[in-house]
């Protein structure tokens, strides 16, 4: 009896395994195409800080106006 109800057990957990292989494998790749990314954007920082610097400081006003208005 105790067997029987390993088998089923083991049996329901099954696809809960595969999802979970899946959602490592695809956490997995996100992580490579970001990590790609990053390295990307640190490049484009690096040619422009200035412009880079003004438009994270415009960013943050228009931020700011927006959080300010009721």
């Amino acid at each position: 009896m105790n067997n029987a109800g390993d088998e089923m057990f083991d049996t329901a957990k099954a696809p809960h395994r595969r999802l979970a292989d899946q959602i490592k494998a695809a956490l997995n790749e996100l992580g490579e195409i970001l990590s790609e990314q990053e390295d990307h954007v640190e490049a484009l920082i690096a040619e422009r800080p200035i412009a880079t610097m003004a438009s994270a400081f415009a960013l943050g006003v228009v931020i700011g106006f927006m959080l300010k208005r009721p």
